[in-house]
């Protein structure tokens, strides 16, 4: 009963709510200002449509006037405003319907709605305006409309896929998987999605299963390319039905090439050691190695390279769990002969430098082996303690040298050094006590036949502090001759090394001179390069020759041609006996003397021994000869020399 009489009351206030305000429509229509103009027209005058419509207007306005003046529990509910819309249907490029496509209307009032199984969607209550309207799924590269009307167009949407690639690549002789190779990707004509453009997707592989996946790739025809050293390269035809059903899986097998070397990487118990990266370079191990790889060995620890146009390569092997190594390869090695590079455990040399007692921050230390910087860029600098630390070092000899910076030392860049027996599994404790000595050695270079335009001097010594080695170069006087000054010198005994040369390059001598350094002594050497000595004659060379040389070793010297080439290279021709040379024809860039008769000579020798040796360089290859001579005070060997 109460429930009843609720009901009735609520009734009867609704119905009273709507009568009052139709009571209060009539009275403004009959009472409120401009109500005349609302009356039939006077007597002679009709009402036109215009007139019934401006009427209307003045009506509505009057009426919305009123009803604001209200009370608000007295305010009629407000008129829904106009409903706009914006749908479509989503498609990919073969026509079928994408489900789960979001569709967003860009700005603050935007609204986004999901594609339907049947690719259909439909965004609903927008303000009348132009939207930039957005339809994005995972699997597809998204697509944009920027200028959509609300409630006047459909926006219908046709999406590319996002195709993949999946790739493994294996060799075809053993079907084992390659860990490293390059891949490429092109599509046959442009698309506007794909990530395979300009060029191709370009990859670099580095999976212990040879795998790998190219995404981002449009849904068009193309051609996968894939390669790495000592194997064929593959190309296949990938078509866009392929494409267009991601992902498409290709197994590619690499068939070694013939010319190509094989090697493997071993430890100590002959075990192959897989995942070791091999590089064309023995300088450039640390850092990034991955990157910087070449090649990687498979399950079998073995890899593939291609052969060499170079005098000789150092093919390093270097794995984080072993001291790297690395094996020498020549133009005529053998494709049937296997490298074998030998990793051992790593060692460690750790130390402190210090300079007059102080901990010396920044001294570059390094450790190199077998007479050479095999281990170069292993190089650490100190830290502000003086402290340093080198670690994954083979174990044996290792030659430990602290650079000391001229600016640190006070005068000439100082090389001090000290061997050290590393052992494997264990760090060898080696300090380097540098104490600042006073002395100077200082003098002036002359040669007697030539102009001297460049000029290097080297200072060896032994001293009670260890092995210290100071580099400067000489200052020409303009006049033909050179000086030199060398201060802050450790008291020893050893060897001062002058390299000089004239701008023409048909001069080249290298003059060693024994020297002792006194504590606190300022010692003036003077060197002239003057001796009477002299070998001459011919080389005869075909025209293609890029480059031929006349050089001088002390001694009989057996050394090859690579041997000489890669000393050159090095720059430090004094660690192959060289003692003198000359530019025959020909230069490092193919420029230089124009010499078609070969005539060479070379003077200021000193009397004794010497190797004579003509080497040339064609097509990326050596060619030498060579002859032994006795030169006496005074005396000159006429010598004619061949290159093949």
């Amino acid at each position: 009963m109460t429930q009843r009489r609720h009901f009735v009351y609520v009734a009867a206030g609704v119905l009273a709510a709507i009568v009052l305000i139709v009571g209060v429509r009539v009275w403004w229509q009959v009472n409120a200002p401009g109500a005349a103009s609302t009356q039939p027209a006077e007597k002679g005058g009709a009402e036109t449509p215009a007139s019934r419509a401006e009427n209307a207007r003045v009506d509505d306005s009057a009426l919305s006037t009123a009803l604001e003046t209200l009370p608000e529990e007295m305010a009629p509910p407000a008129e829904n405003p106009r409903v706009l819309a914006i749908s479509g249907c989503i498609r990919d490029t073969f026509g079928k319907p994408i489900r789960g496509a979001v569709v967003t209307c860009a700005g603050e009032d935007g609204k986004d709605s999901r594609s339907n199984h049947e690719g259909r969607y439909r965004i609903e209550g927008l303000p009348d305006r132009i939207f930039a309207v957005t339809a994005t799924h995972p699997a597809y590269f998204p697509e944009q409309k920027a200028l959509v009307p609300a409630g006047a167009n459909r926006a219908d949407f046709t999406l590319s896929v996002r195709a993949s690639l999946e790739v493994q690549v294996v060799r075809s002789d053993t079907q084992e998987p390659l860990p490293q190779y390059f891949v490429r990707f092109e599509h046959e004509s442009e698309s506007r999605h794909s990530e395979a453009r300009e060029g191709g997707l370009h990859a670099r592989v580095q999976d212990p299963a040879g795998r790998t996946t190219l995404s981002g790739l449009g849904p068009i025809a193309g051609t996968l390319c894939v390669w790495q050293q000592g194997y064929e390269t593959q190309e296949i035809a990938v078509s866009a039905g392929e494409l267009a059903t991601p992902p498409h899986r290709i197994t590619v097998a690499l068939e070694p090439s013939h010319n190509g070397l094989e090697g493997i990487v071993e430890n100590t118990r002959a075990e192959p050691i897989p995942g070791a990266y091999i590089l064309n370079d023995r300088m450039s191990w640390a850092g990034d190695v991955p990157q910087k790889a070449c090649a990687q060995t498979g399950p079998d620890g073995r890899f593939r390279l291609e052969p060499t146009n170079e005098p000789k390569k150092d093919i390093l092997a270097w794995h984080p769990d072993y001291a790297p190594n690395y094996t020498t390869i020549y133009p005529e090695t053998s494709p049937h002969e296997l490298l074998r590079i030998v990793l051992q455990g790593m060692a460690t040399v750790r130390g402190r430098v210090t300079l007059d007692g102080e901990p010396l921050e920044r001294c570059h230390v390094i450790a190199s082996f077998k007479g050479e910087n095999a281990l170069d860029q292993n190089g650490q600098h100190t830290d502000a303690d003086g402290m340093y630390a080198l670690s994954g070092l083979p174990p044996g000899l290792a030659h430990v040298e602290a650079r000391v910076h001229a600016d640190d030392w006070g005068g000439s860049v100082l090389r001090i050094a000290q061997t050290a027996e590393l052992v494997e599994g264990e760090s060898t404790l080696l300090d380097f006590e540098v104490q600042r000595p006073n002395a100077t050695l200082e003098g002036r270079i002359h040669a007697t036949s030539t102009m001297l335009e460049s000029v290097s001097v080297k200072l060896a010594l032994e001293t009670a502090q260890a092995a210290v080695q100071y580099d400067v170069n000489a200052e020409t006087d303009g006049a033909g001759g050179a000086y030199y000054r060398i201060e802050n010198v450790l008291p020893g005994t050893g060897i001062l090394t002058v390299e000089a040369e004239n701008g023409s390059h048909s001069f080249y001598r290298i003059s060693q001179h024994g020297v002792t350094i006194s504590a606190g002594e300022h010692a003036v050497f003077d060197i002239t390069i003057g001796s009477s000595c002299a070998v001459a004659g011919r080389v005869v060379y075909r025209r293609q020759f890029d480059i031929v040389l006349l050089l001088v070793f002390e001694g009989e010297s057996a050394i090859t041609e690579h041997d000489i080439a890669s000393g050159l290279v090095s720059g430090e021709p004094e660690q192959i006996g060289l003692a003198a040379g000359t530019v025959v024809s020909g230069g490092m860039f193919s420029s230089g003397l124009a010499n078609p008769t070969g005539e060479y000579a070379v003077e200021l020798l000193e009397p004794g021994r010497y190797t004579v040796v003509a080497i040339g360089s064609i097509d990326e290859t050596l060619s030498s000869d060579r002859a032994f001579i006795t030169l006496r005070e005074e005396d000159t060997v006429t010598l004619n020399l061949t290159l093949r």
